[in-house]
């Protein structure tokens, strides 16, 4: 038994050891690897450059979502939806099916076989639903050859991913997804859905150039309008993803590395009121969409106190006869105006105190040297019998030779005085607007060698000056605006979240662009070309309205074939026309300014601007006095509020032995024209006339007494 024991004791004991000799082995051979490889080993440099040693991973940009852009009251004229990118995988599971070949029971098919031809199944039913439902006139026959070809293709230059539908909209992708194939998983149908962020605009062609166009928030660096200004509001930031590669040679999220979230884009609130750039939409397509020759046109309202923007319409008729927003005519067409400058001039002499309304000048038959023979002059003298004409009745004719005959006459000496003026109205300070772009005025140089004394005579009636539609409509919206000139302005306010960030109020250019008394007599001067002179259109407007009518040549390109010796008439005698109408309303309180101006093709045709473009103006007048029921109490014809339409009469037109008019005169002018009437005046207060008696139509005797009241 001792023995025994000790055998035991003796196999145990050699047990142990052999352990302790093989643990003690390795721990030294342990040991002596790790001194190797921490102080003797290097790697292999060949090793290094091996992807397979190395974990592989990429950034990936996150894109934020574009900012919306709003109107005045809120409504989303431009935002972000998502749209879906269908692909499929022409040869997802093939290799898998087609190494299978465990048999099917009953079958003489393999199991590859068979799952290869049911994928097939799903896929013509895929497709046949897709074209159903997408409805965009696709061959499913020939959609689905592709895909096979593509599938049983052994070239590797055949692409195994192709797109099959693009932008499509949430509601489709989820009738798609109910589809054969597209209910698998994607590792097993092929088919995968890639969200997008694309730019929709409700509106459609509404404001579209005035905001700009935009497919997403990727390609937007070359973007024009609102889009292309605010692009940095718009934008917002992008975030950074990091992924790494697994082993099966996926791509997954890699949480060790620092992921940016991105920032989405801030919202753009503007000035624009929707319904009334509907209004002004609709009023200035009726006028361009029936004459093919007017190749463009542009409309613009607004607001007279603080100069912002409610519509600006821009309308360009391409070759094919369609007419889109495309071009920014308001902003970029900088033409010479036309009559509607006369105002302008006006201005300068009334406020220089160099004539008044009922001022007269000889008619001369319309001649005056250095310029073409004014017809409208000829027709004066022989309906009127008179070889003198007024300031007033030069406007209302909309005469040439009125205002070339009074600023050469008035300023012949200094012309310097006559352009400064200019200067002092914005024609030649080239403020910015919010939208980038906008085409710069040109006004003669004084002090050019090529300057002579005949260009301050074509500038008073609207030549020799390039000026956008914005500024005139600018310079016009001061005389509504009591002569302050406030700068135009589309852009209320930057948010975030719905919170304003940035808010945008009205700038003023000048303060105060000339006297009291000349902005109420030009204010009865544009009055009184609707009522009586070439603004006739605008008479029945449903409230009172002020403004002046003008047309013009364009300067012909060199596309046109000008002549040699007339830039303005092509070799064949056609020529560009451009016909505008521009002024304000309620003319007793006014609340909206506006311009229209629309722009011909060559042709042997002229556009006025007391036609289509006061018929458009017309139009917006009547729809925003329905928009405005306040305004039918105040202003409304048959309550002969407006007082404006009742005084407002041409100086030298009454009628032997009876009383004139002279209501809202000032008391120069009134005078003159009681005086002129062979009437004595008599007066009391200080101000404009706001009675008279007699009163205005009486019968009083010649050398009788008028007296008057002013405040």
């Amino acid at each position: 038994m001792a023995q025994e024991g000790g055998n035991k004791y003796n196999t145990a004991s050699r047990t142990l050891l052999m352990l302790t000799i093989a643990f003690t082995i390795a721990s030294i051979v342990l040991v002596g690897r790790i001194v190797y490889i921490r102080w003797f080993w290097e790697p292999n440099p060949k090793a290094l450059k091996m992807k397979d040693f190395k974990v592989q991973s990429l950034s990936t940009s996150l894109a934020p979502r574009r900012g919306d852009i709003l109107d005045c009251n809120g409504k989303t004229l431009a935002t972000s939806v998502p749209r879906y990118d269908i692909e499929i995988d022409c040869k997802v599971q093939w290799s898998t099916y087609k190494g299978q070949t465990d048999k099917l029971e009953h079958s003489n098919k393999t199991k590859g076989a068979a799952n290869e031809e049911e994928w097939k199944r799903d896929l013509k039913a895929f497709i046949k639903g897709l074209v159903r439902i997408l409805d965009d006139g696709r061959s499913a026959e020939k959609l689905e050859k592709d895909i096979l070809r593509r599938r049983e293709s052994t070239d590797p230059d055949v692409s195994k991913t192709i797109r099959i539908a693009s932008s499509v909209d949430y509601k489709k992708m989820l009738e798609i997804k109910k589809l054969p194939l597209a209910r698998r998983n994607t590792s097993e149908g092929g088919v995968k859905f890639n969200v997008v962020e694309e730019r929709d605009y409700p509106y459609g062609e509404l404001a579209r150039r005035t905001l700009g166009y935009v497919k997403n928030n990727i390609d937007c660096n070359r973007a024009k309008g609102i889009e292309g200004s605010y692009n940095y509001e718009l934008h917002g930031s992008e975030g950074i993803e990091w992924k790494k590669m697994v082993d099966d040679k996926t791509w997954v999220k890699d949480t060790d590395s620092t992921s940016v979230e991105p920032v989405n884009g801030r919202d753009i609130k503007l000035t624009l009121d929707i319904d009334i750039q509907d209004l002004a939409d609709r009023a200035l397509r009726r006028q361009v969409i029936d004459d093919e020759n007017i190749r463009n046109a542009c409309m613009i309202v607004m607001e007279v106190k603080t100069g912002a923007v409610k519509a600006m319409v821009n309308l360009h008729r391409d070759k094919n006869g369609k007419v889109d927003e495309s071009l920014s005519i308001a902003l970029k067409e900088s033409t010479e105006p036309g009559s509607v400058f006369k105002t302008v001039g006006l201005m300068t002499l009334l406020d220089d105190n160099k004539v008044r309304l009922s001022t007269r000048i000889p008619t001369n038959h319309g001649v005056l040297q250095n310029f073409k023979t004014d017809r409208h002059i000829a027709d004066y003298e022989r309906q009127t019998k008179r070889n003198t004409i007024s300031v007033l009745e030069g406007l209302e004719m909309s005469s040439n030779y009125v205002f070339a005959y009074l600023a050469i006459d008035k300023y012949k000496d200094n012309p310097k005085e006559f352009l400064g003026r200019y200067y002092d109205y914005g024609f030649g300070s080239n403020w910015e607007f919010d939208i980038k772009g906008m085409a710069r005025c040109q006004l003669p140089d004084p002090n050019s060698k090529r300057f002579s004394i005949t260009d301050i005579g074509s500038l008073a009636y609207g030549y020799s000056a390039h000026v956008t539609p914005l500024h005139t409509l600018t310079f016009y919206n001061a005389i509504a605006n009591n002569g302050a000139l406030v700068k135009p302005w589309i852009v209320e306010q930057v948010l975030e979240y719905g919170k304003p960030v940035k808010t945008f109020r009205t700038e003023y250019l000048n303060r105060s662009i000339c006297k009291q008394s000349t902005r109420d007599s030009l204010v009865r001067a544009l009055r009184s070309v609707v009522t009586n002179g070439t603004g006739s259109k605008l008479k029945s407007a449903k409230c009172s309205v002020a403004g002046k009518t003008g047309t013009a040549r364009m300067i012909l390109e060199e596309n046109d074939s000008p002549s040699p010796s007339n830039p303005y008439i092509s070799t064949d005698g056609k020529m560009r026309n451009q016909g505008s109408f521009v002024g304000f309303f309620p003319a007793e309180d006014p609340v909206y300014s506006a311009i229209v101006v629309v722009y011909s093709g060559l042709s042997e045709k002229s556009y006025y601007g007391g036609s289509r473009p006061a018929e458009a103006f017309r139009e917006v007048v009547d729809g925003l006095y329905a928009m405005r029921p306040e305004w039918r109490t105040v202003v409304s014809e048959e309550s002969g509020i407006p007082a404006m339409q009742t005084r407002i009469s041409a100086v030298g037109r009454n009628d032997p032995d009876i009383v004139p008019d002279v209501m809202g005169l000032g008391l120069n002018e009134a005078i003159y024209k009681i005086e002129n009437s062979g009437y004595r005046c008599r007066f009391e207060g200080v101000g404009h006339v706001q009675s008279q008696s007699p009163q205005a139509g009486k019968d009083l005797q010649k050398g009788g007494t008028i007296s008057i009241r002013l405040e």
